[in-house]
C-alpha cells in the first residue's frame, strides 16, 4: 500500500492518501488528495504519472490549508518509488535565563 500523503486536520483527525484511494472506482472521495489520484492503480504506471504530475500542486493546495490552520502536513512522497518524506516535528525551544531570587525593592 504506497502512502502519497499524510495530514492531520485541525481536529486532531489523521487522514491518509494511500491504496484506498487509488483503487477507489467511485466518483466522490474523502481523500486528502481531493481525488487527484483516485482511481490510478498502485503501482501502474497511472499513478506514478499521476504522481509526477500533480504531486507539487497537491502539496500547495494543502500548504494554503495549512496556512489557514486547517491542517498540517505530516508526510508526502514527491514519486512513487521515492520515499515517504516526514516533516520534522518542532523543537523545543530552551531558555536560559538569570533567576532574581531576591528583587530589588520598588
Amino acid at each position: 500500500m504506497t502512502t502519497l500523503l499524510i495530514v492531520r486536520t485541525a481536529a486532531g483527525r489523521r487522514r491518509v492518501c494511500d491504496a484506498r484511494c487509488h483503487n477507489a472506482t467511485a466518483r466522490q472521495t474523502r481523500c486528502i488528495c481531493g481525488g487527484l489520484f483516485r482511481g490510478a492503480q498502485d503501482p501502474s504506471d497511472d499513478l506514478r504519472d499521476a504522481v509526477r504530475a500533480s504531486a507539487g500542486p497537491a502539496l500547495l493546495r494543502l500548504a494554503q490549508l495549512e496556512g489557514a490552520g486547517l491542517l498540517r502536513i505530516v508526510a508526502w512522497r514527491e514519486e512513487l518509488d521515492g520515499p515517504l518524506l516526514y516533516r520534522d516535528r518542532p523543537r523545543l525551544v530552551v531558555r536560559e535565563e538569570q533567576l532574581e531570587l531576591f528583587p530589588a525593592s520598588a
